[in-house]
């Protein structure tokens, strides 16, 4: 199996309900709650926020990874495919999903108020990023 990590990182403000956030990944992707580290931060204003994240590897990290594709859209995959080269940077490729449709049962592709999903492999030549990222992913054949 290719060496493949899956990071998943968002910011939990004051006035969300964590207790959502964490079942929503529960249901969606079978990551519990104690899987998470969540450091408690201050934001603008002084107002508490929370960083929360999770790291996976190997299988698990696949297993992330399948799960996050299998439930985009199919119309923003075909974005994603067109436009996966303005996704990675080096050995990782970024994807954001929407937090409130999250909460909603749904996995959304969007930038703003987001989980971010950081996903890193080995490259070693940069001009097989697209195709290395569209493999991994799953996304070389969506039409």
């Amino acid at each position: 199996m290719t060496k493949v990590e899956v990071k998943i990182e968002t910011i939990i403000h004051a006035t969300e309900d964590p207790t959502k956030i964490f079942d929503s990944f529960h249901e969606i992707f079978q990551i519990e709650r104690e899987q998470f580290s969540v450091d408690s931060l201050m934001g603008h204003f002084e107002n508490p926020i929370s960083l929360v994240t999770v790291k996976f590897r190997k299988k698990e990290a696949k297993a992330i990874i399948d799960t996050l594709i299998s439930n985009i859209p199919k119309d923003q995959l075909k974005t994603l495919k067109d436009q996966i080269d303005q996704h990675i940077h080096n050995s990782t490729v970024f994807l954001r999903i929407s937090k409130q449709d999250l909460v909603m049962g749904r996995v959304v592709l969007k930038e703003t108020d987001s989980i971010k999903f950081k996903v890193t492999t080995p490259v070693f030549n940069k001009k097989e990023s697209t195709r290395i990222f569209s493999d991994l992913l799953g996304i070389k054949q969506v039409d």
